[in-house]
Order: structure tokens, then sequence, then C-alpha cells
């Protein structure tokens, strides 16, 4: 009886540990934002090569100076390690020469190593099926995923912390949900209007100590109808909310849009989760006040809600002089792309 009672302890024990075989494995190491590519390195020097590297090197729009998207880190295939298993964001490429191959296969899986992992393997059979990849199916098949789950994971890191003073407001008056870190301060609560803000240390290069700042400004209007998705519209409505809402130095300068060549706002139009989208990125300053030198990117978000009437628009900004931006920004897409609908 009681070798029958241990057996049966001893299959529950091996039956619970096959169920947390997933809890069990470490965690990713590397940072969200920086991507390691496997693959032959030789390739590098290639026009093909070039070609992945001018890909891989997009800048993030509205920051000054430029700074990439991701960290790009291209280690040998032959060089494969423990620790680079244990990277966060992995793209695998393989050159094997079977016709099979003509068409890129593109394998995408999760937490195969470690927990919040993803890995993409692109197998192809010759180096100008890879480019032609590179130029066709690079962005949607690689580079999306990719930011689909870095956003998704900052998202479920800031979950347990999230700021819950303000999705009263914003659940009642907007008829949104956003995931949003706690340590955001209400600075304006009105019917149609929010303003956030908040502030950490960073050090520069230099070795200084600056503060950097990111806001989160939620407004709303009637709406009336299509035309008000323009690209201009919101533009011009996006001005007229800053100049009146958000202040600087005892109200002598207000929040603008950065208009010059180079910084002026692109928008992206799209669907998420059934909602229409019109998304703006691009750089914001201050004016009306010539002494005050402050500005950075910001990315923002328009679509409306059905429930309320409303056209919705959120944007989130950052201050972040002489810092990497690279991180900052990507906390403001996700933020931003945490959005849902009562």
């Amino acid at each position: 009886m009681v070798r029958l009672l241990t057996l049966i302890a001893l299959i529950g024990l091996f039956t619970r540990c096959e169920f947390d075989y997933e809890q069990l494995k470490p965690e990713s190491f590397g940072e969200v934002g920086s991507v390691t590519i496997i693959m032959n390195t030789n390739i590098l020097d290639t026009d093909v090569g070039k070609h992945l590297k001018t890909k891989m090197n997009k800048k993030i729009y509205g920051t000054f100076p430029a700074e990439m998207i991701h960290k790009t880190y291209y280690v040998p295939d032959d060089a494969k390690s423990n620790a680079t298993n244990r990277q966060t964001e992995i793209v695998v490429i393989k050159i094997v020469p079977e016709d099979q191959y003509a068409t890129p296969k593109v394998d995408t899986k999760y937490n195969i190593y470690v927990t919040n992992q993803i890995i993409i393997t692109v197998t192809v059979n010759n180096l100008k099926t890879l480019d032609d990849f590179i130029e066709e199916g690079w962005d949607r098949l690689v580079l999306q995923p990719i930011e689909k789950f870095e956003l998704e994971y900052i998202k479920n890191r800031t979950e347990p912390k999230r700021h819950k003073s303000s999705q009263k407001s914003l659940g009642n008056r907007f008829g949104i949900n956003m995931v949003l870190p706690n340590d955001f301060v209400v600075n304006e609560d009105e019917n149609n209007f929010i303003w956030m803000t908040r502030k950490e240390t960073r050090q520069t290069e230099e070795g200084f100590t600056v503060w950097v700042q990111q806001g989160i400004l939620v407004w709303q209007v009637d709406y009336l109808n299509e035309s008000q998705f323009d690209p201009d519209s919101l533009l011009a409505q996006r001005d007229s909310v800053l100049m009146k809402k958000v202040p600087y130095e005892k109200k002598k300068g207000y929040m603008s849009t950065e208009y010059m060549e180079g910084f002026a706002p692109i928008n992206k139009v799209h669907e998420d989760n059934g909602l229409y989208k019109v998304d703006l990125s691009g750089m914001w300053k201050v004016d009306g006040d010539p002494a005050i030198h402050m500005g950075g990117a910001f990315y923002q978000t328009s679509f409306y809600n059905q429930k309320t009437g409303k056209l919705v628009t959120v944007c989130a900004y950052q201050h972040a002089p002489g810092v990497s931006q690279r991180k900052l920004h990507l906390n403001m897409r996700a933020w931003v792309n945490s959005i849902s609908l009562n």
C-alpha cells in the first residue's frame, strides 16, 4: 500500500513537472529592441548583405540625432552558443541549396530556449532568393512580427504594475483602457482631455545625469465624417489642442508640431482589433517663447469610438536630451498600442 501511494505521488510529481516545463525555462536576457541575426556572416560583405543591413538600419522617425529602431548583432552560424540561444529576438538565415526553398520558408516560434523569446528562421536556396526576400518579404514577415512581439512584451511587463488611478477617467470619459506604468502623474483631467507625465533620470555617454520626461495626451472631439481622418485635419486638430492645453514655463510657451523638412509628421493607416486607425509620427517642439529649447519624438493614433460617438486621439511624447531614445520610443509605441475599447 505504501509503495502504491509512493508511486502515485511520483506520477503526480512528474506530471506536474511536465506541465510546468515552460515555467521552469530561464528568462531571455537580451534587451528588447536588440536583434541577433545568425547567418553566414561572409554574406555581409556582398550586395545582399548590404541590402540586409540597410533594412535593419532603419531610423526612429522624429528623433534627433537619428537613432536606429533596432540594435543588430550579426553572429556567424558556426559560432552559435548557449548565450546566443538565450537572446530575446533572434533571426536565423539559412541557405539550403534545394529546390523546395526557391520559395523562402519562414518559421516563427516562441520561447524555444527561454521565455519571452521570438525566433524567426528564414530558409532560402541561394543568395538571389534571399535578396528578393529581403526586398519583398522582410518587413512583413520578419520586422512586423518582431515589432508585435516587442510591443506585447512591454505591455505584459507593465500590466502587473499598471497605472490604475487613470483608468477610471480613461474608461468613463473616453471609453478606453490603456496599460501605462504606475509612475505617471496626472497633470490635467478634464471631460475631453487628459495629460499625464512621468520623469526619470538617465546617464549620458559623457556621464552626465539628465531628466527624461515622457507624457501621454488623450483628447476627443465629436465624430462628424471620414474627412476628420485626413492627416492634415488631424494635425490641425492636434496643434489646436496643444496650443490651448499643453503650456510650458509658466504658460509663456506651448507644445506644437515640428514641420521642418525631414521631421514633418508622417502617417500610417491600419486596422487594429477591428478599429480603423491613423497613426502620426514626428517631432514636437515648444512655440511661443524663443528662450525655451525643448522637443522630442511623438507617436499618436486616432480612431472612432462608435460607443461614444467620439474621434479619440492618444499621443505619447518624450523629451530625452543626450541619451539613447530607442527603448524610450519603443515604450511609447507600446503604451499607445495597448489601447482597447471598454
